[in-house]
């Protein structure tokens, strides 16, 4: 029988972007299945949706929430999913439309790290990092590619801040660019990301001065800086213009960051906390000390060092910095070490695991298996990653809980009070409060909250001493389900 050629095949089929590609469509048809479900926004995703309302007017000038008493620096995701209310009206659920816009950022931001990864590394290995990058995300949320919550819509920039930093440190200019875009999502969503972000930054451009006899910047890479620094410039306006003419977001920050807002923690325990990232992956496969994982990880390049291209060493020394700088931050964080802290390594222990794949090959003098044939088998796989565990969670076709809330409270007058106590039996009521707040804005009502919640709620939505309007108290009936009660003791 007469073998297929491979390069008879399509050159689509040959492409490296095939599979990626392939894989997003996937992806892109599952998603379609939710555009006109109903969608109970509750929750960080209620916050999110306030604030993306906001956004919506030209108004919002901060980030996220966070717990002590501040916003993240600065609105840019707020304005994408305002934006996707314009561009996507046929998805009718608001919330299925940031989730759309987010998935389709994702998938943007994927293809431009791995048109800049492919450059960095050798052969096919970009393909077989991504292979290993869908192992490393198996431990979050299966809603991973659509969801807006911070601690997962910020995965996929920090991969392209890291390998745009790998760039621009051998002198890439043009890599400056997609380093500024994913530097900005990252800040401008959470704060702590500059722990990691500066000190990469101040390494890559010591470096790209220590090369500067090399630059030979074209017209291409001129243009990538330009609009490098007009991105900056841009989005840096809202919060600017909350610092000087709002909240003072920013300096809420300074003065947390310079008084009290750090925490002190013992090392082993951190140490512990962060290598079980590592270990995540693998975890249902093997049981072992996440710190000796961590080690044997690491530890298998150096085996074959003097084996590995340079690129291999410089990116095992990379890892390394991003740990360590990883460690200090970890040592830092007040409050509890929750899971979802770092998840944002999770795209690094992939490198690690392709890192140990070619460190494997080299040692035992063999060469990695270049997808040929296999492309069309592997094309299978992912069709099959995307039906059971990467397409997003189904939703429920009838009403939503708010919307049934709504659907009672609306004869009486507004505005409304919603009340649920901070530090009580009714504090976790939070969750429903911010859907219900947000169901209240998009039918053009208003509501606002005490002043214990002002942190958490946007600008502006705290009750004023002399409230008129209907009192909402949000409590629990003995089974946990949700009541709210008028103010004269009416009972939902």
């Amino acid at each position: 029988m007469q073998r297929l050629s491979f390069g008879k095949l399509p050159d689509l089929f040959r492409s490296d972007y095939f599979l990626p590609v392939l894989f997003l469509f996937f992806l892109f048809v599952a998603g379609t299945s939710l555009w006109n479900r109903p969608f109970d926004e509750v929750g960080d995703e209620a916050l999110i949706g306030l604030q993306t309302v906001r956004a919506g007017q030209f108004a919002e000038g901060v980030g996220p929430y966070s717990r002590v008493g501040f916003h993240h620096p600065g609105p840019v995701s707020f304005y994408f999913y305002a934006a996707a209310d314009r561009l996507f009206p046929f998805i009718q659920a608001p919330g299925q439309r940031y989730r759309f816009v987010q998935f389709l950022l994702n998938a943007a931001l994927l293809l431009w790290f791995f048109s800049l990864l492919r450059r960095l590394i050798p052969g096919r290995s970009a393909l077989l990092y991504l292979a290993f990058f869908l192992i490393g995300i198996a431990p979050v949320h299966r809603d991973f590619w659509f969801s807006i919550w911070g601690p997962l819509a910020l995965i996929i920039p920090y991969m392209l801040f890291f390998v745009s930093y790998m760039g621009l440190s051998r002198g890439r200019l043009d890599h400056l660019l997609p380093g500024m875009v994913a530097a900005v999502f990252i800040l401008h969503n959470h704060v702590s990301g500059i722990t990691l972000l500066a000190p990469l930054a101040l390494v890559a451009f010591w470096k790209l001065f220590r090369l500067r006899s090399q630059w030979a910047p074209g017209r291409h890479s001129l243009i990538s800086v330009g609009i490098a620094v007009l991105v900056l410039l841009t989005t840096s306006i809202p919060p600017l213009v909350d610092e000087f003419a709002g909240t003072g977001n920013l300096s809420n920050i300074y003065r947390y960051f310079t008084g009290h807002g750090s925490a002190s923690r013992k090392f082993d325990i951190v140490l512990v906390y962060l290598t079980g990232y590592y270990l995540d992956p693998v975890r249902p496969l093997i049981t072992m000390n996440p710190i000796l994982w961590f080690g044997i990880l690491t530890g298998l390049p150096l085996l074959v060092w003097n084996r590995l291209d340079p690129i291999w060493r410089s990116l095992h020394a990379n890892l390394m910095l991003v740990f360590f700088l990883s460690l200090v931050a970890a040592m830092r964080i007040s409050g509890d070490l929750l899971p979802h802290l770092f998840w944002q390594l999770y795209p690094f222990v992939a490198f690690h695991l392709l890192l140990a794949a070619v460190s494997i090959a080299s040692l035992i003098t063999i060469r990695l298996p270049e997808p040929r044939l296999v492309v069309l088998q592997t094309a299978l796989v992912l069709l099959a990653l995307v039906t059971t565990l990467y397409r997003p969670n189904p939703l429920p076709a009838g009403p939503t809980g708010i919307e049934k809330v709504m659907a009672e409270i609306r004869s009486y007058p507004g505005p409304y009070r919603l009340v649920f106590p901070r530090g009580s039996a009714d504090h976790d009521r939070w969750v429903e409060a911010a859907g219900l707040a947000l169901k209240i804005v998009r039918e053009r009502g208003s509501y606002c909250v005490d002043e214990e919640w002002s942190f958490m709620f946007p600008h502006g939505s705290t009750c004023a001493d002399n409230f008129r309007g209907t009192t909402l108290r949000l409590t629990s009936s003995d089974s946990g389900a949700l009541i709210i009660r008028r103010e004269d003791g009416a009972t939902r």
